[in-house]
């Protein structure tokens, strides 16, 4: 096992879930690095356990590292010489990933004595890039998983080191989702991390696709998908904002998913009682609360 392990996240489930999973299974964790919350000129910051400036719940990430004496930083500037200077007086063996929404340096990387782990929410290569999930749910994915991988310069390309199927059932949303994620990836991580050589094999050069930040017009359904997907998109999206139906002539805007129906046959107009509007798709019906 390694001695020197620091893991890199943000404040969210996931990166919580890995932590407490990490300390569990008695992983050696070094440190943890989160982007800043606010804004300041310093590279980076140490957080003490009574410096939390957000409303936080206690199982917030940073209350759980505080808890089990685990540093944490908050690191403004990557590439600072002061930064630099001081990940390598941390002396890392291995960095652990798991959430993190910056692209991490190639100085970062080669300082490390071992390498970089990362886990990613989809069975690369496909869906890399920062939006795997909710491009998996726009897209009816039923197949799907976590990557443990190397981490390299380039986003999301490292060698695969293992990967778990994730099932999904019908409606569940984008943050439960995450949640079966970091279950299944935080085991697969502890795993590698007593092992002393890591499996590694190449991603596979078909299969590639890459999943950006979603815009506005990403949230729009149009009423040719089957109901079952318009359905699990619109529950999986929903934390994203406002989502709309495209009706051809116009777009409805609706609130949430509550239920559909493959066999069930609607008029082409939307059916609409009290605050419950049903939509016909291709084929079936959604029933959803109107915004």
């Amino acid at each position: 096992m390694y001695s020197r392990v620091l893991l890199v996240g943000m404040r969210c489930e996931f990166s919580r879930i890995v932590l407490e999973a990490l300390l569990t299974a008695h992983i050696p964790v070094v440190g943890m690095i989160i982007p800043p919350h606010r804004s300041y000129t310093a590279a980076f910051l140490q957080l003490n356990s009574n410096a939390n400036l957000l409303p936080l719940w206690p199982a917030d990430v940073v209350n759980v590292a505080h808890a089990a004496q685990v540093p944490v930083w908050e690191v403004n500037r990557l590439r600072a010489p002061e930064t630099l200077a001081w990940f390598e007086a941390l002396q890392p063996e291995v960095l652990a990933c798991a959430c993190f929404p910056r692209r991490l340096p190639q100085e970062w990387l080669a300082r490390l004595k071992v390498g970089g782990l990362n886990l990613h929410p989809a069975l690369l290569p496909a869906y890399r890039g920062p939006a795997p999930l909710f491009w998996q749910f726009r897209n009816g994915e039923v197949k799907t998983g976590v990557t443990l991988h190397v981490l390299e310069e380039r986003l999301d390309t490292g060698p695969i080191v293992a990967q778990a199927a994730v099932p999904l059932t019908d409606g569940v949303s984008e943050a439960e989702a995450e949640r079966l994620m970091a279950y299944s990836g935080a085991q697969l991580l502890i795993q590698a991390l007593k092992q002393a050589e890591w499996p590694r094999r190449p991603q596979p050069t078909v299969g590639v696709s890459y999943a950006p930040h979603p815009t506005d017009e990403d949230l729009v359904i149009p009423t040719q998908w089957p109901a079952r997907r318009a359905f699990n998109f619109a529950r999986g999206a929903e934390e994203r904002g406002p989502l709309m139906i495209d009706m051809g002539v116009q777009r409805l805007v609706v609130k949430r998913a509550l239920s559909f129906a493959e066999d069930v046959t609607l008029n082409a107009d939307p059916q609409t009682s009290h605050n419950v509007i049903q939509v016909r798709f291709n084929p079936g019906r959604v029933s959803f609360q109107r915004a």
